[in-house]
């Protein structure tokens, strides 16, 4: 359990799921390894729930100095940033890329904490030095198309993730950040494509789910397929900010009866 909690956190960074897992083994004493520990602090970490990150990685125990283990200095870094500390997080940051240049993680973890502490332009030119480090590092390579949407450099962020794309067709982020930039480019129909395209790779993507909504709904198309798409897509996440706010201005153009029945519905 502990080791499949680990492995659904790093490679689909499925928190919930992985301290479920995490929450099993230790229940049925399992023994959970130094790795797991730092996993299960930075899953605590992501979610803000602080002393219990502290609690695990506590428990981590390591024959050699912590510095040399990745992993116990991103789970460091994470709870850093839920603490909130920024100020430590860039320091534990800048030490990882120093100590393990070889290491994406280490990279993404300091391109986090830069666009967190200094901005997305300070964030692109560290995913830049990493890729020299790392070429063709897909993490890093996704990291600086989401930098650049941030910074409505569309042209060049729709040419980076059409490149992505052409390694790694099913490349999710990459389908839904281009579907976002022909959006703002008004190419709803590639869009739409492109989004269809991103959920037949992941059907429950929130983010993906939500946009075709919004493509559905602002080009007079099917209304009962957006209706059911924002339906999904908030019920999957119904934290998401931009998927609540449009679904809520497509319930407000409703009829008003039928406006009212959906209001009670969400």
């Amino acid at each position: 359990c502990a080791a499949l909690g680990h492995l659904l956190f790093k490679v689909y960074g499925a928190v919930g799921a992985a301290l479920d897992l995490f929450d099993r083994a230790l229940r049925l004493g399992s023994t959970v390894s130094p790795m797991g520990w730092c996993a299960m602090a930075e899953c605590f970490s992501r979610i803000g729930r602080v002393e219990e990150a502290e609690q695990a990685l506590s428990m981590c125990s390591f024959a050699k100095d912590s510095r040399s283990i990745p992993a116990f200095m991103l789970a460091k870094c994470e709870l850093a940033l839920a603490k909130p500390d920024l100020n430590q997080a860039l320091e534990l940051s800048s030490a990882l890329i120093s100590w393990h240049p070889s290491d994406a993680q280490c990279w993404a973890m300091h391109d986090q904490v830069l666009h967190m502490t200094k901005g997305a332009s300070a964030a692109i030119s560290i995913c830049d030095q990493g890729l020299q480090q790392l070429p063709s590092c897909s993490l890093l390579e996704i990291r600086r198309v989401q930098r650049l949407y941030l910074l409505d450099e569309l042209d060049e962020c729709a040419r980076s993730c059409q490149a992505l794309l052409s390694q790694f067709p099913d490349h999710l982020v990459a389908l839904v950040t281009l579907a976002r930039c022909q959006m703002d480019f008004g190419d709803f129909e590639p869009a739409e494509m492109t989004l269809r395209r991103a959920l037949s790779t992941c059907p429950a993507d929130p983010s993906a789910l939500g946009l075709l909504a919004k493509v559905v709904w602002d080009t007079n198309g099917d209304k009962g397929e957006a209706l059911a798409l924002f339906d999904k897509a908030t019920e999957i996440d119904p934290t998401n900010a931009i998927n609540l706010g449009n679904f809520g201005e497509a319930l407000l153009e409703l009829p008003s009866t039928a406006s009212q029945t959906k209001k009670a519905e969400a």
